[in-house]
């Protein structure tokens, strides 16, 4: 009888460890996945990350290229205005030439006007 309870015990401690040996794979199967599960999410947030890099490379590009163009706009308007003001230099500086000569013209009328006057007074 001690016998046959002891291999009853030897056959429950062996169903025992089989029990234990399966929840022992359930457990690290469930862990594999889970750091599968873990791995899967850290690859998708480096991606993640690399877009978002490439996406900050891109509107770096674009904010230097769009301040070259307002650089460039701001030239060409500063041009544009220093040209104006040449012309509206230019302009006044014949103005000024002709009525300094309609100036000489009215001085010399009336110089010829006063020597005709004397002359006719003689």
């Amino acid at each position: 009888e001690g016998d046959t309870s002891l291999k009853e015990g030897d056959s429950s401690l062996k169903e025992g460890g089989i029990s234990l040996k399966n929840e022992f794979i359930i457990f690290k199967e469930k862990e594999m996945k889970e750091k599968q599960t873990l791995i899967d999410q850290v690859e998708r947030l480096k991606q993640s990350e690399r877009e978002y890099e490439l996406k900050v490379q891109e509107l770096m590009e674009r904010n230097t290229q769009l301040k070259t163009e307002v650089a460039d706009l701001t030239l060409i308007d500063q041009v544009e205005r220093l040209k104006q003001s040449e012309r509206e230099y230019e302009s006044s500086k014949g103005t000024e030439t002709q009525q300094k000569n309609i100036e000489r013209l009215e001085e010399r009328i009336a110089e010829l006007s006063r020597e005709l006057r004397d002359t006719q007074k003689d």
